[in-house]
């Protein structure tokens, strides 16, 4: 049989059938019982040329138009993962794509121009601050690289926000309307001194130099107490490499997380009378 012949029949389950013998490939319909490493019959010869075409071509990416029915087993392997990496890629995209386009706000032209003419109107009876704030709205979305430099009037007026409400402000830094820094640069600035148990010397010195400030009828101030309710967890302090969460024990006594988180603190606070 010729070897165009056997290359049209040859199936893969005829290639793992074939068997080594000696140095040489025999076909598993091998003619004649070799005994001698140099014998092999014409239908061996022609199968070997075959086989050897095969594995030559192996290690070679399947092409696009390659029928598969031709191709070899580890070839079809191979092409199935690149195909399932591209296509996992490509779902990848395509949410991000999705969920970049959900968060676009698409305004008309009359309503663009009005708000830039807001902005670069300068109104002579508004407060300093409400210029500064449209100037710096106007430099931040000018922007389009983080690590902005902050004014420190704005840190002011964003942390009065995030004090009165953390979700609002998340909104409105999510909406991209409104340039704010970010929670983790306020909290550079909220963290200035490091919360304790108990009275914080720190605090008190820092209420008593903003009281000499004040004037002589708003230094009369009245100390308050009250119980507040807070989410039982713990948390890792960096600072002191401390677990913060767990109830005032002694020493002596460890915690058990199960009995001893905190769910309830008591604060004591300065208010002023007038």
């Amino acid at each position: 049989m010729a070897a165009d012949q056997i290359k049209s029949h040859l199936t893969p389950a005829d290639v793992s059938k074939i068997v080594p013998l000696g140095e040489q490939m025999h076909a598993s319909s091998c003619s004649l019982l070799a005994t001698d490493g140099g014998q092999m019959c014409g239908q061996c010869a022609a199968f070997s040329q075959v086989v050897d075409a095969r594995r030559a071509s192996a290690d070679t990416t399947l092409h696009k138009n390659t029928p598969l029915r031709t191709a070899s087993k580890q070839q079809l392997i191979d092409a199935l993962k690149t195909e399932r990496h591209s296509v996992s890629k490509l779902k990848k995209t395509v949410k991000a794509l999705t969920k970049q386009k959900k968060e676009l706000v698409s305004i008309d032209d009359t309503f663009h121009k009005t708000l830039t003419g807001i902005m670069d109107e300068r109104n002579e009876n508004a407060s300093e601050f409400v210029q500064l704030f449209w100037e710096e709205q106007k430099k931040m979305h000018a922007r389009t690289m983080s690590g902005h430099r902050w004014h420190p009037m704005m840190i002011r007026y964003a942390l009065l926000l995030h004090s009165q409400s953390p979700a609002a402000y998340a909104i409105i830094r999510k909406s991209g309307i409104m340039k704010l820094p970010g929670e983790t640069t306020l909290r550079a600035y909220t963290n200035a001194i490091h919360p304790t148990v108990g009275f914080n010397i720190h605090v008190i010195m820092e209420i008593k130099k903003e009281a000499d400030k004040l004037p002589p009828n708003q230094k009369f101030v009245t100390l308050l107490h009250d119980e507040m309710s807070i989410k039982t967890g713990l948390v890792y302090d960096q600072r002191s490499g401390e677990l913060v969460g767990f109830l005032n024990q002694p020493v002596d006594e460890l915690p058990t997380i199960e009995e001893d988180l905190a769910t309830h603190v008591l604060v004591f606070y300065v208010v002023g009378i007038n």
